[in-house]
Order: C-alpha cells, then sequence, then structure tokens
C-alpha cells in the first residue's frame, strides 16, 4: 500500500502551501475545497458564516415566501417548506335581536333560546367577523369545523316581579350526538333585590369539538322570577349574545 508522507501541499507555481496538516491531523486548506465523490466527517466540522443557504440544503420543495422549514422523516432531505400553521381563523358575535320574556313559573324555570339570534352584522367598520360562520336553527348552533373553541356568554336584563329574586342566570349546553344528549358545561347567577332591577351574567368555555357534524351548542335561561332579557334591533349593540372564537385545531 502506498503512502504519502507531508505536512504541506503546493500548487506548482504557488508562493505557499495551498494545504497543511498540523501535527493533531488538522487540515488547513487556502481557499476553496473540491471533493468528488463521498466524504465522511468524523469529529466536529466548523463552517464559516454565510456559507449555508437554500440550495446547500437538501429539502423535499421548492417552497414559497413566508413558509417554514418543517422536519418530514418521509421526505427527500428529512425538510420541507410547510406554510405556518395556529392563529385564529374564525370569530364571530350573535346577539339577540328581541326581548326574551321569561316567566319563571315555578320558580327556577329553566328555558332554551330559541328564537330571535342574529350575526352581529358589519354594517359598521367597528364590528369583525372573521372566518366561517356558525349556523343556527332554534336556538341550535352548528360549529363551521373541528377545533378547540373558545365560547362566551353575555346576558343582560332586568327582573320585572314585584318579589325580591334570588337568581337569575344562563347555562351553556354542549352535544356531541346532535342534540340527542346535552351536557351543561358552565352556568353563572346574579340576583336582584328589588324590581326593574338590572340583571348581568358572563360565563365562557372552552369546547373541544371533535365532529363539527355532530356537534351542537345552546344557552339557557333560569330565573328565579320573572326577567326580561334585553335584545337589540340594530344588529350592533349586542345586550345578549355569544361570542364564538376558534383557538385551534382539535
Amino acid at each position: 500500500m502506498s503512502k504519502v508522507i507531508c505536512t504541506e501541499l503546493q500548487k506548482d507555481g504557488a508562493s505557499g502551501a495551498n494545504i497543511t496538516l498540523d501535527t493533531s491531523k488538522n487540515v488547513t486548506c487556502e481557499n476553496n475545497l473540491t471533493v468528488d465523490g463521498t466524504t465522511t466527517l468524523t469529529g466536529a466540522v466548523t463552517l464559516p458564516s454565510d456559507t449555508v443557504d437554500e440550495a446547500t440544503l437538501k429539502i423535499s420543495n421548492a417552497g414559497s415566501n413566508g413558509e417554514f422549514l418543517s422536519k418530514q422523516s418521509g421526505d427527500t432531505g428529512g425538510l420541507t417548506w410547510a406554510a405556518a400553521g395556529g392563529g385564529i381563523t374564525m370569530a364571530e358575535s350573535w346577539s339577540l335581536t328581541a326581548n326574551f320574556d321569561h316567566a319563571a313559573s315555578p320558580s327556577g324555570t329553566t328555558d332554551d333560546v330559541t328564537a330571535n339570534w342574529g350575526k352581529q352584522n358589519a354594517s359598521t367598520t367597528l364590528i369583525g367577523n372573521i372566518g366561517s360562520s356558525m349556523t343556527e336553527s332554534s336556538g341550535i348552533f352548528t360549529f363551521p369545523s373541528t377545533g378547540y373553541y373558545m365560547i362566551t356568554v353575555d346576558f343582560q336584563g332586568k327582573c320585572t316581579s314585584s318579589t325580591d329574586s334570588e337568581y337569575h342566570g344562563t347555562y351553556q349546553n354542549v352535544s356531541s350526538n346532535s342534540g340527542g344528549a346535552w351536557t351543561q358545561l358552565s352556568e353563572s347567577y346574579t340576583g336582584a333585590s328589588f324590581s326593574q332591577q338590572n340583571i348581568s351574567v358572563t360565563n365562557t368555555i372552552i369546547v373541544d369539538v371533535t365532529n363539527a357534524s355532530t356537534f351542537r351548542w345552546k344557552v339557557e335561561v333560569v330565573d328565579d322570577q320573572d326577567a326580561t332579557w334585553y335584545g337589540t334591533t340594530n344588529g350592533t349593540r349586542k345586550a345578549c349574545g355569544v361570542t364564538f372564537v376558534r383557538l385551534a385545531d382539535t
């Protein structure tokens, strides 16, 4: 087996060594080093700054501006340009368009809010809804897609009974089987010490909608004494309503 033992290699006509090898076996190249074939390197390799770019990496696709580099073990090179995920893709607000008069007979009666729902309109630039809409029928809401949804109910009204009331409130209910069975996921209450006193309740839940075809949502009110929950007819100012925000994929 032939060997060439040296500490320097110099191109013919060069003024000095182009490649040097020190006693620790470190190789230093004066300029660029071109290798034909496969090279196996052991130990740490230090690259100069500004030497690795997109063309140098082995990526499975061309990509587009704004995408990020994602590890995909099944793709060529294990790297793929992909669109950035995350962010809120759906948010909208619904309100009652007419008052909901609730007779507490007997005391503590609960009833679904089944009518006079409308999405807050965009007739003013101050109101914004984004993404695909919820759909509503007789107070039952259907989700546009799967995902984690934050749902906030805000209801304002007044006690219309001449008797002091211990509580007025709302419940949020969710069904995963198209309304066949309902689960109460939140409740909130307030009281009124005299007739015509204003009342206000708010509650928020986060729901994991795993099947947009079968998940449903509704709100019901509960009153110890008669009450009127306010609606609005102009579609802009919300007194009683609900806000849906899709937070992330399920």
